[in-house]
């Protein structure tokens, strides 16, 4: 999420080999990395090797004029194009639904996905930032009108944020729903290289931060 933002392009494509030298052949980012400057390195690092990775994007927490871009089927539309011309691929693998959007009626967030499942832009959809209700939700309202399921949730899980242990697993066994987490590391307070006096390294993610 930081290519283009903390993390330079050279170095952020230089990351991108590597990780495909060591077999890692899934990328995942979002239109609102880098206000999109994250999905374009992406693009251009894989240039040339696409085949075999598998890449997740995401819609929703990104800002248009100033205002939440949201989740109904125009936004959907729009920006799953904007997503593949900037990752210069015509179908990304996984798309997820960023955050949920309170102000658009779930049936119309679905008919965008389902359109795009339609037209192959996408091969399967998931949810990031859901409680199990609402995942719960999402998937009833797929069911009733016979389209794909979500398949996949990304939530904030780490050893200080432990909220998914209460239900959510739970329920991610029960209804066979994929879990992948981010955040592990805290955003890098548990990597080891913060002091326990509370002073930060420079240039990381809780140097200067105001809280």
């Amino acid at each position: 999420m930081n290519f283009g933002k903390r993390t330079a392009e050279a170095e952020a494509k230089s990351i991108v080999a590597r990780a495909l030298e060591l077999g890692i052949l899934h990328i995942d980012t979002a239109n609102a990395y880098g206000d999109g400057i994250s999905e374009s390195i992406v693009g251009d690092a894989l240039r040339g090797k696409r085949d075999g990775v598998t890449i997740a994007t995401k819609c929703g927490f990104g800002r248009i004029a100033g205002k939440p871009e949201g989740l109904s089927k125009a936004r959907i539309r729009e920006a799953i194009d904007g997503s593949l011309s900037r990752l210069g691929t015509d179908h990304v693998d996984v798309y997820y639904l960023h955050v949920p959007d309170h102000d658009t009626p779930i049936d119309d967030t679905l008919d965008g996905v389902a359109e795009l499942l339609e037209q192959k832009k996408i091969l399967a959809w998931g949810v990031s930032n859901y409680a199990a209700w609402q995942v719960l939700e999402m998937i009833q309202k797929a069911d009733a009108r016979k389209m794909a399921r979500p398949v996949i949730a990304q939530q904030l899980y780490n050893v200080l944020l432990r909220q998914l242990d209460i239900e959510y697993f739970a329920f991610a066994r029960r209804y066979d729903m994929h879990t992948t987490v981010y955040n592990p590391l805290a955003g890098g307070l548990l990597s080891g290289k913060h002091a326990r006096d509370g002073s930060t390294q420079g240039g990381s993610r809780f140097d200067k931060n105001r809280l």
